[in-house]
């Protein structure tokens, strides 16, 4: 599929007339979603519940910050599906490092740096 290219003088017609609409009410809705999760995340640690709940409740608050923030900053909510779905690639990477990591018993990596000569 081609994409047509406007000139200058094509996009300051199309301004002038209407064709351009504010963002703003975007980015503002982004700020107030990323401050009510950041102050959720503030309470619930608060709370004073198991670590494992909280843990988990903190991820997943993560998980939608981090998915506002690519969305919006990195321009993805206007991007092709094809590069929504590439920069899915990294995520699933650094899951699996998070659930190696966390499922890496106590003392695991003591015998690595032993059997490397450290």
């Amino acid at each position: 599929m081609a994409v047509a290219h406007v000139g200058p003088a094509a996009a300051s017609a199309v301004h002038a007339a209407g064709g351009h609409h504010s963002h703003m009410p975007v980015y503002l809705f982004n700020m107030a979603a990323l401050m009510y999760l950041t102050a959720m995340e503030i309470g619930l640690v608060s709370l004073h519940m198991p670590i494992e709940v909280t843990l988990f409740i903190l991820l997943i608050v993560g998980a939608v910050k981090v998915w506002l923030i690519a969305m919006l900053f990195m321009h993805l909510r206007w991007d092709h599906k094809v590069l929504r779905k590439t920069a899915l690639v990294p995520a699933f990477f650094v899951l699996v490092m998070f659930l190696g990591i966390g499922f890496t018993p106590d003392g695991a990596v003591d015998s690595i740096a032993r059997m490397c000569g450290f």
